[in-house]
């Protein structure tokens, strides 16, 4: 059985990489469950990763009957899978992680290794030339610091230069943005 974390809540769930499981609770519980049952058996049902307004949290897992999706739901989902990949191959234009990718594998050091390196729109205020920043939450954070970064910051972090190293030197991480000169 699964714990619920809020009292309140008549539906609760955890996942992995390989299996889910749902907990339903109250008055409405068999009748969830049974819908969801036949929207398996029938074909009529969709998964996606919900989102979380904290960049650093994961979205829940989200599992309805596809049919039972309200349309403006639908639209607004696929308007944020073309803005996610639009961002992606903005990125992959920069050419910034292959560039980080040749760096580290040259040094053999896993200096410039990397848990996340996430596209995003540039934010803060922060100036750049490319369409896109990142945030890097970088392996060695003894000596890199996690933050949003611009293309010409990460491009300086390569050079073992910048932000990403000196605010991992007694500065704070860079969690919200200050304008680069």
């Amino acid at each position: 059985m699964l714990a619920r974390r809020d009292d309140e809540a008549e539906v609760t769930g955890a996942f992995d990489d390989s299996d889910f499981a749902i907990g339903l609770y109250g008055d409405d519980a068999s009748q969830i469950a049974e819908n969801l049952q036949q929207g398996f058996e029938q074909g009529d049902i969709a998964i996606w990763q919900g989102g979380a307004p904290n960049p650093y949290s994961r979205g829940g897992l989200a599992i309805a009957r596809a049919s039972q999706v309200p349309q403006d739901w639908r639209r607004r989902y696929d308007e944020l899978m073309a803005e996610r990949a639009e961002v992606a191959r903005l990125a992959q234009a920069t050419g910034i992680v292959a560039r980080i990718a040749l760096a580290n594998a040259q040094a053999g050091c896993g200096r410039l290794g990397y848990f996340a390196l996430t596209p995003v729109r540039p934010m803060f205020e922060r100036v750049t030339a490319h369409p896109v920043m990142f945030l890097l939450n970088p392996r060695q954070q003894k000596d890199n610091a996690f933050g949003y970064y611009t293309v010409e910051e990460l491009d300086l972090w390569i050079e073992g230069k910048g932000p990403v190293v000196e605010n991992s030197r007694g500065a704070k991480a860079r969690w919200v943005g200050v304008p680069v000169a």
